[in-house]
């Protein structure tokens, strides 16, 4: 999943390839849909989740 998304503006970059990636891509669809969002995060710099679980979570989340 994370090799299909576009390069694009940047919405997160908090150095988790996998928070960024899911971030970055569904901001992206909303923008593109003229949902606008303000949204604060923060990511430790330390987790220890799996990196598809992030994603299937933070995606569904995003939903």
């Amino acid at each position: 999943m994370i090799g299909n998304i576009d390069e694009g503006e940047v919405y997160s970059s908090t150095g988790n390839i996998a928070f960024d990636s899911i971030i970055n891509f569904k901001l992206k669809n909303a923008a593109e849909d003229n949902i606008k969002l303000d949204l604060s995060l923060f990511i430790p710099p330390s987790i220890n989740i799996e990196i598809a679980d992030i994603v299937i979570v933070l995606g569904n989340l995003l939903d």
